[in-house]
């Protein structure tokens, strides 16, 4: 059933569950394939390398999908979401990651990638590694200019958050094991995003030192902060009010 026939897109709905063949008549013209939640999908990437040169964007989230990254190591993707998938490989058998503005490979434990492995991926957006086999130190993500919103829960990933204090678009990170510092109330410029998500840090010192520094920061739309039972001091009641009076609601705060 055509959805839109201006940039030429097709949907197709199943009122129960079917098998078979999606025949595509127009393949070489291809840009995007999305097959979320659709569990018994399985789009062939040796095709999709052999025939859809033109693809840009794939999201196979939630769905029974194999193959291998080295598969389409050819197609210059900006945009790549296998969360949920059974799509295997390293994001090093991806030359052109380089051109990726978002990728998700959350909840998938048989893509292996390193944080070292994506700092030339400058133009990324949203990185979503969440309980993943990603490992590398955080640092490694400093290059990513364009970074907006980084989740590393529940993976092998190490470092810390203060490391990425000069990405200036950065306004949401998630990763609530890691034992964060914040040197200094003025180590983010304020001309930046102030960062919300889950985290927590590793003195009441470090905690005062973000909030002080947040607090001169700019807003985004997300305004919600879990410090997962981090300590802080009276030094940052100002702070506090400041955010708070921006929208912000800090969860999961120790006063001492």
């Amino acid at each position: 059933k055509p959805v839109s026939l201006e940039t030429n897109s097709y949907t197709i709905y199943f009122k129960q569950p079917k098998s078979g063949i999606v025949y595509c008549s127009d393949k070489y013209n291809v840009t995007s394939i999305q097959t979320d939640w659709m569990y018994a999908s399985d789009v062939k990437f040796e095709d999709l390398n052999e025939y859809c040169g033109n693809l840009t964007s794939i999201s196979l989230n939630n769905s029974g999908q194999n193959g291998d990254l080295s598969e389409i190591a050819g197609l210059r993707l900006t945009k790549l979401s296998l969360s949920h998938s059974k799509a295997t490989g390293d994001i090093t058998s991806l030359p052109n990651r380089y051109l990726l503005t978002i990728l998700n490979i959350s909840n998938n434990k048989t893509i292996s990638v390193n944080t070292q492995d994506l700092s030339i991926c400058t133009g990324l957006i949203n990185l979503n590694l969440n309980d993943s086999m990603a490992t590398g130190d955080i640092a490694n993500l400093s290059t990513l200019t364009n970074l907006e919103t980084l989740d590393v829960l529940n993976t092998s990933v190490s470092g810390d958050l203060s490391s990425l204090a000069g990405l200036s678009k950065l306004f949401y990170f998630t990763n609530w094991n890691l034992q964060n510092t914040w040197s200094s109330q003025d180590l983010r410029p304020s001309s930046s995003k102030i960062i919300s998500g889950q985290f927590r840090f590793a003195t009441a010192t470090d905690t005062d030192n973000f909030l002080i520094n947040m607090a001169k920061c700019q807003a985004s739309d997300r305004k919600q902060i879990y410090f997962q039972q981090s300590h802080r001091t009276s030094a940052s009641d100002a702070a506090v009010s400041t955010l708070q009076g921006k929208g912000y609601t800090l969860s999961q705060l120790i006063t001492d």
